[in-house]
């Protein structure tokens, strides 16, 4: 009986789904196909959107009040260290992880500038329709500062956190 992308997609949206009511931690199978990565990638995205954004509200506002975030990183540290656990701990390993796709932005063509465009949105959820574009490209700010200062920020924890994903 072969499993369709959509349905094996279907499955992981509703895995994830009850993972995240639950409040447990997400746990896929290891990939069998290159169908099934694009389908992980796309349940991670829908998890990215759930109603919690990973910053939430009051947290993003802390940040982007901030101006030349380049000399801020121990407020930025701050902040993301009064996050709750679950997204402090999910913020960590995401961009972790992005910070080695920048490591390999000459294959890749993903540098913390297009990284910032294409993620932001899933970290930072606005309530407000009518986002205006200073705010956007401020959230988009945030995360380029991130992927350049993630030891700062994120501390050594968050080394240790990225390193076991690699074992």
């Amino acid at each position: 009986m072969e499993v369709t992308v959509q349905e094996l997609l279907n499955q992981l949206i509703e895995h994830a789904q009850a993972d995240y009511e639950d409040e447990r931690d997400l746990n896929f199978p290891p990939p069998k196909s290159s169908e099934m990565v694009h389908s992980v990638c796309g349940a991670f995205k829908l998890y990215l959107r759930l109603s919690l954004p990973l910053i939430p509200e009051d947290y993003a506002h802390q940040l982007l009040e901030l101006t030349e975030l380049d000399h801020h990183l121990e407020e930025i540290k701050m902040i993301i260290a009064s996050l709750p656990p679950v997204l402090k701990n999910i913020l960590t390993v995401f961009v972790g992880f992005l910070t080695e796709v920048v490591k390999k932005s000459h294959l890749n063509k993903m540098d913390g500038k297009n990284l910032s465009v294409i993620f932001s949105p899933s970290i930072f959820h606005s309530n407000d329709i009518t986002i205006d574009m200073i705010k956007i490209h401020k959230e988009q700010e945030v995360i380029q500062v991130f992927l350049r200062h993630f030891e700062v920020i994120f501390g050594e924890s968050a080394v240790s956190l990225t390193m076991e994903e690699e074992k």
